[in-house]
């Protein structure tokens, strides 16, 4: 069965790492729960913003065509690190944003943005969801701390399959 959407797809096996993080992102939508106040009226789309990382934004677009996330409609949307990151639920930073990383997080510091990056590090230093390649398969990294403090609620099936880091202050954690 694909991570990506809910059709039978290709053996996991043959799936690219940008596939694998397409899907986990799309699913992190099902496995964690924004406060009312993340969406400005009952029908705002759903957001998955991507800053750094073209393959991935190209990927989610094509693949989000018609979904929808707890009833509200998905829109992917590539952006810039200056834009205004804070109309995001869930905000991906590819590894090209490393140097914008801090200024980035804190930036969204009191929103309710899931920050998501494949930056080494990204997670301990107070993002929420790193991903990981070890043994050649994406693994993710937690920060539950960063999470809490901005008012969301991760799934224990998403906590089961990760590994739960603490802010590390030495990597610039707020």
């Amino acid at each position: 069965m694909s991570i990506i959407g809910n059709t039978c797809a290709e053996d996991p096996k043959t799936l690219s790492e940008t596939q694998i993080k397409a899907g986990f992102v799309f699913n992190f939508a099902r496995f964690v729960d924004w406060p009312g106040s993340a969406f400005a009226t009952a029908t705002s789309p759903f957001m998955v913003c991507v800053v750094g990382a073209a393959p991935l934004a190209e990927l989610l677009t094509e693949t989000s065509v018609g979904k929808a996330v707890g009833g509200r409609p998905l829109t992917v949307k590539s952006m810039k690190p200056n834009d205004d990151l804070h109309v995001c639920h869930v905000l991906f930073l590819g590894a090209t944003e490393e140097r914008q990383e801090i200024r980035t997080l804190e930036s969204l510091k009191g929103s309710s943005v899931l920050s998501v990056s494949e930056i080494h590090g990204f997670a301990p230093a107070g993002g929420m969801i790193g991903f990981v390649v070890q043994d050649n398969k994406v693994r993710l990294e937690i920060n539950l701390e960063a999470a809490i403090h901005a008012g969301l609620k991760v799934s224990s099936k998403l906590i089961a399959i990760s590994r739960i880091v603490s802010r590390n202050p030495a990597l610039g954690g707020h």
